[in-house]
């Protein structure tokens, strides 16, 4: 008995430990540059919550909530001009909020599926176009939206930002990858109003209220590390470890490898790094005693999972290394 309780137990903390994963995972953001040296916003990725999602409570029973889970997608008709609260850029845009939305308690299953149409516009601060990592303040200045016709709310309203006096500030990180396109990381932590009323013969009926709440939607994630190596020669061999990438890079290792020619000494070398900061450089050296053309090889690792390879051809007399190509 003692045995079947625990596997219980245990199974029951594996389905929740996956589902806590599950729900706070984003999908990475890519953008293509607009051609100035940025990147045109928003960016067509979606908006989540992964941490907590919208609540209604109040108008409810005792013990009893219903909970939206938002995504905010379909950005369209969008407006830019420069100005606004943050001396940035100002963003008018007609959005969708899918709202994945089951109840608690006297609500236990009681599931829906809603989509409400959005007006939105958003105030971001200033950026220095062309810079490889740009990262500026946002704000939801203006959110609403409205649903019409549903069977079970005849009355659902949101709203959201500052002007409603609900502030909703946010951060903007724009990273771009080697191929020229930009990592997106954005979020807002959205002060968000919902105002409900429950239809007549729905298990609403009679309920209504208005809650008031907060919670962060994010768009992408924290731009991966990009390694880029350099190698070069005179007594021994150097290397230049660039991680050119918008995020850290931790437990970085490199590998450095010399195959041909005689080799009397330094064949093989493994350099522990350690932690290297986006946009930083680190020099590896190795000492190699040998004789004839070479090839030198140089993988550098990380627990992020970025790799990054170097092979250039070389000649050894002793200790020096001449010719590097």
């Amino acid at each position: 008995m003692k045995k079947k309780i625990v596997g219980i137990f245990v199974s029951t903390l594996l389905i929740i430990t996956s589902l806590s994963v599950s729900a706070s995972y984003i999908d990475p953001c890519t953008a293509p540059d607009n051609g100035y040296g940025t990147v045109n916003l928003p960016a067509s990725c979606p908006y989540e919550a992964p941490d907590d999602p919208f609540y209604i409570i109040n108008g409810l029973p005792p013990d009893t909530t219903i909970e939206l889970d938002p995504m905010f997608d379909n950005f369209n008709n969008v407006v830019r001009f420069a100005g606004g609260d943050l001396g940035g850029e100002v963003q008018q845009f007609d959005a969708t909020l899918f709202l994945d939305v089951s109840g608690t308690g006297d609500l236990a299953g009681f599931n829906r599926y809603l989509a409400v149409p959005l007006q939105i516009e958003v105030h971001t601060g200033p950026r220095t176009t062309g810079d490889p990592v740009q990262s500026f303040p946002s704000k939801i200045f203006r959110l609403t939206g409205e649903l019409f016709g549903d069977p079970d709310f005849c009355v659902f309203r949101i709203k959201a930002g500052s002007d409603h006096g609900l502030p909703s500030p946010g951060q903007v990180t724009l990273t771009q990858t080697p191929d020229g396109n930009w990592t997106v990381n954005s979020f807002f932590d959205i002060t968000y109003q919902i105002e409900f009323e429950g239809c007549p013969g729905s298990i609403l009926e009679d309920m209504l209220g208005t809650t008031v709440g907060t919670t962060r939607i994010q768009q992408g994630v924290e731009a991966p590390p990009y390694f880029e190596i350099d190698i070069s020669g005179g007594f021994g061999i150097s290397a230049s470890i660039n991680n050119i990438g918008g995020g850290p890079a931790t437990n970085v290792t490199a590998n450095i490898s010399v195959a041909y020619g005689i080799i009397l000494f330094g064949g093989e070398k493994i350099v522990e790094i350690g932690t290297m900061a986006a946009n930083s450089t680190e020099i590896v050296k190795s000492t190699v005693i040998g004789f004839g053309s070479s090839m030198i090889t140089i993988s550098v690792t990380c627990d992020e999972g970025a790799e990054g390879t170097k092979t250039s051809s070389a000649f050894i007399l002793i200790f020096f290394v001449l010719g590097v190509t």
